[in-house]
């Protein structure tokens, strides 16, 4: 078959006019060139050897490039940041001194809330 009629039943084909035999030749030609390029026996073994080969090969572990020394020098700055970021936000809080004064049959106790109340009481 030459091209031009290879062209001329193509055509036919995707315009639905051609035959039954002439519908049959495309599928049979693409099966015929399914079958003639099958790999044979030894190129399908090979392949299956090398993904055999590619699967059974010893992956070493490797956890974000972290190692146990590495772990070990880091963990304490960490932790070092950590309580400095806690104390450093901490808010402060403001201690409350009480004065005990006492009267003639009973004690009262009132705060002061600053240091120079406390300091005059001495």
């Amino acid at each position: 078959m030459t091209k031009e009629q290879i062209k001329a039943i193509l055509l036919k084909y995707e315009s639905g006019t051609c035959t039954k035999s002439e519908k049959a030749l495309p599928k049979t030609w693409f099966l015929k060139q399914w079958v003639e390029n099958l790999p044979t026996s030894d190129e399908v073994e090979d392949d299956r050897d090398a993904i055999g080969a590619a699967l059974n090969k010893k992956v070493q572990p490797h956890i974000c490039g972290l190692t146990l020394p590495c772990i070990v020098a880091v963990a304490p700055i960490i932790l070092c940041l950590s309580f400095g970021r806690y104390f450093v936000l901490q808010k402060p809080v403001k201690a409350k001194c009480f004065r005990l004064t006492s009267t003639s049959n009973y004690s009262v106790l009132s705060s002061m809330s600053s240091f120079s109340e406390i300091n005059a009481v001495k």
